[in-house]
């Protein structure tokens, strides 16, 4: 997960555990299948103008669900969310994707249903990492805590949480390093979701 996406979902998750009468619910998501930020159409559309494939790297792994998982998570957050004790408000509604998918192998696997034989008819091209782009994603950080609801299909992970004062600060130090430079506010940025 992005430094600001990380940073947005803490503040929602705050915002969640210290309101008083409005409930902010956070989902999170692993890759959408079909959706247009998949690989999944990119990878057709590599393959119908004959490839290459482009992978980052031969090892790396991604968590897939549904279009219907993802609106089952949606659901399903609202409603455990809603029902939450106290000390289960502020958390993030999870689904449970199960093992993680080697990139690799799903392009190789695509090619095959596509009629061709991978790196013979349609090469696979191996990019590398982006800058900051990790060679496996996780559900819940090392900070974090996984928390089990007797759901099977769905998890919540317990964050560390800030109230409203200490938002509000860290939202200041943040605008004011955007007045200098973007490493700056990236450094500073990184700090606060520390």
């Amino acid at each position: 997960m992005g430094a600001t996406k990380k940073f947005a979902e803490s503040i929602i998750q705050s915002k969640d555990r210290y309101s008083k009468y409005t409930r902010f619910i956070t989902v999170r998501f692993g890759n959408v299948l079909g959706s247009q930020g998949s690989v999944v159409p990119l990878f057709k559309k590599q393959i119908s103008e004959g490839g290459p494939i482009t992978v980052t790297d031969k090892e790396v792994t991604r968590f897939f669900m549904t279009i219907n998982e993802a609106v089952a998570l949606v659901l399903n957050a609202t409603l455990e969310q809603y029902q939450a004790k106290e000390d289960l408000r502020g958390c993030v509604s999870v689904l449970n994707m199960g093992a993680s998918i080697k990139i690799d192998i799903l392009a190789k696997q695509m090619i095959k249903l596509a009629g061709f034989i991978p790196n013979k008819q349609i090469k696979i091209v191996y990019t590398g990492l982006k800058k900051g782009e990790k060679l496996h994603e996780a559900l819940y950080g090392k900070i974090e805590k996984k928390v089990d609801i007797g759901d099977k299909g769905f998890f919540l992970v317990k964050s560390k949480l800030y109230d409203e004062k200490s938002l509000i600060k860290k939202l200041d130090s943040l605008k004011k390093s955007y007045n200098y430079s973007t490493n700056r506010l990236k450094k500073n940025l990184f700090k606060l979701i520390k």
